[in-house]
């Protein structure tokens, strides 16, 4: 699911891709909402990104691939890199943006710090 998910970045989806990923938010660990990011300087002009349903820092119980139970996890978002172009009347600039693709289930709360360079779409 998360190489489907990270193929249809920057692209407009399907119908048949939107059922696809419409039907894995309802049976994740860490179900998730699209949410439409717009912005009329930018190209692309909208980003489609993902909203994490479970926020903060709440443990999901799973079972691991020894079938033992009360394992727990921390729903955390899956964040890919953009590059994207903002123009404002005969100027233009190019920038990095971060922004989630997925949420998914570690084991590893540890978090990284963005590079200096990207700016995060929230």
């Amino acid at each position: 699911m998360l190489l489907a998910v990270l193929l249809l970045i920057g692209k407009s989806l399907a119908a048949e891709e939107r059922i696809f990923l419409e039907l894995a938010q309802h049976k994740a660990l860490c179900p998730f909402k699209y949410r439409q990011d717009v912005d009329q300087h930018r190209l692309p002009r909208v980003i489609e990104k993902v909203e994490c349903q479970i926020t903060g820092r709440p443990q999901v119980t799973y079972v691991d691939e020894h079938g033992r139970y009360n394992r727990t996890c921390t729903c955390t978002e899956i964040i890919t890199q953009l590059t994207v172009e903002y123009r404002r009347g005969n100027s233009s600039r190019s920038d990095k943006v971060i922004y989630p693709i997925g949420c998914m289930c570690v084991n590893d709360t540890s978090q990284r710090s963005l590079p200096a360079d990207i700016q995060r779409v929230v």
